[in-house]
């Protein structure tokens, strides 16, 4: 059942007629009743999911008039050191630019807005090239 913020003083009543918090949004609340016991719920939690996306921005380097594609010493990668965040206090430690992708955004404008935003460059989007998938974040449990 949703519950709108606008009929919040139902909460109180579902939780009585048996319902459980499922998940939360900015303007309602999603609570839920498995009724086919003696059967397993198999309901799935509530979205826990999030998109980290990463720039993975070459050009050719300074000097290189007709770059080999073969020949990685022509290019140079972008990375950069963190001023705040997870990475921040690590020493020698440099990352491609990226964050996390905002909801309903699409991938590619996920990358090229933090490219933007960390780097102050405009990039176009050339293809995805890894998916990583993690159990171990707070998020999840």
């Amino acid at each position: 059942i949703e519950i709108s913020r606008e009929h919040c003083e139902l909460i109180p009543v579902a939780i009585r007629a048996g319902f459980e918090f499922h998940h939360a949004e900015g303007d309602y609340v999603m609570l839920c009743a498995w009724l086919q016991d003696p059967h397993e719920n198999k309901l799935p939690p509530g979205p826990v999911h999030f998109i980290g996306v990463g720039g993975f921005v070459v050009r050719p380097r300074a000097g290189v008039i007709n770059p080999d594609r073969k020949n990685h010493s022509d290019y140079e990668l972008l990375v950069i050191k963190e001023l705040s965040g997870p990475s921040a206090n690590l020493s020698n430690f440099w990352k491609l630019p990226g964050g996390l992708a905002d909801q309903h955004e699409d991938i590619k404008d996920a990358v090229m807005r933090e490219i933007k935003e960390e780097c102050g460059i405009d990039t176009e989007f050339g293809r995805l090239c890894v998916i990583q998938e993690a159990h171990h974040t707070s998020a999840a449990s």
